[in-house]
């Protein structure tokens, strides 16, 4: 059964928007006009459709078909089976008021189990801020309490305690189809990898004592997620580039690196295995034509460098 949650505005008179007078007073049924007036009355209730074709007397697919009306008109959101009215901002997030959200924790453990969860890890009570962000992830958003967690977890291990912070990475994960717990743990660890790797590169050519700049960190994922490039052969990269150019250059060590994906080479024996020379003989036409093919295998040095030049 679906619920409908506004926020009450005020106890002694409640507030209806221009709007609704504006756009909808000649265009909107009698029963829908009813139910918005209803809904503006008591914000901050959970009412259901039974509940309400109980109050005006009619059918649950009658009033849900005056519902259907006020999401298709914008003022109305739905969201994970869950309503809230919007005429100002339609895509702005709800704010909840501490009374709502003392009601929605008396009458809900899944909720109240993640405050205290979130509370414990951080050592403090939370503030009326941080509270109306776990209830906005919870109840707006319908992300699972144990997700929520999780996720708060992940942020505070990284250093970004911030809710903020932590309410825009739920948003962008739950968004992206990491809805679930197991999903959202391969996703720390695949971060946790690609951050050990990153770390290994730093040592490697020698910056573990500065961030890598925007230019580094692009080539470094790329290395990683799309060339998936062993550690071992980024260092061999680093070496060559070093011999090679007489310095440190990220642009010549990436070319360097493609080079060999195009070539197959996956690992240091595949680039060892390339550079042995061919067991049986060959005419002199032939092994001419190995050497030269040899010699461009073997990265075109010159051509690289100049490909490279600008990448520094």
């Amino acid at each position: 059964m679906s619920a409908i949650i506004f926020e009450k505005t005020e106890n002694s008179f409640f507030l209806v928007p221009s709007e609704l007078v504006d756009r909808y007073l000649d265009g909107a049924s009698e029963l829908e006009l009813k139910l918005m007036l209803y809904l503006l009355r008591n914000g901050g209730k959970l009412l259901s459709e039974d509940m309400l074709a109980q109050k005006f007397s009619v059918s649950a697919e009658e009033i849900m078909g005056a519902v259907d009306f006020w999401v298709k008109s914008g003022i109305i959101v739905k969201k994970n089976e869950r309503y809230s009215i919007n005429f100002s901002v339609k895509d702005s997030r709800p704010s909840y008021s501490a009374d709502v959200i003392a009601k929605r924790v008396e009458g809900d453990p899944n909720l109240r189990a993640l405050i205290n969860g979130v509370e414990t890890l951080f050592g403090k009570m939370l503030s009326p801020t941080e509270l109306n962000s776990l209830m906005t992830l919870y109840e707006w958003d319908g992300i699972s309490p144990e997700l929520i967690l999780l996720i708060i977890s992940h942020c505070k291990e990284n250093g970004k305690k911030g809710f903020k912070y932590i309410e825009k990475t739920a948003v962008e994960w739950f968004e992206a189809g990491i809805d679930t717990v197991e999903k959202a743990e391969a996703k720390i660890k695949e971060s946790e990898r690609r951050k050990s790797t990153e770390y290994t590169v730093q040592k490697i050519i020698g910056a573990e004592n500065r961030a890598l700049t925007a230019k580094e960190k692009e080539c470094v994922n790329a290395w990683i997620n799309e060339l998936e490039t062993s550690e071992e052969l980024i260092s061999r990269a680093y070496e060559t580039t070093v011999e090679k150019t007489g310095k440190y250059s990220i642009g010549y060590m990436n070319t360097v690196l493609r080079s060999w994906h195009t070539q197959g080479i996956k690992t240091v024996k595949d680039l060892e295995k390339d550079k042995k020379p061919a067991a049986k003989k060959t005419s002199a036409k032939s092994k001419n034509a190995k050497l030269n093919a040899g010699k461009y295998a073997e990265y075109s040095w010159e051509i690289l460098k100049n490909e490279t030049e600008n990448l520094d």
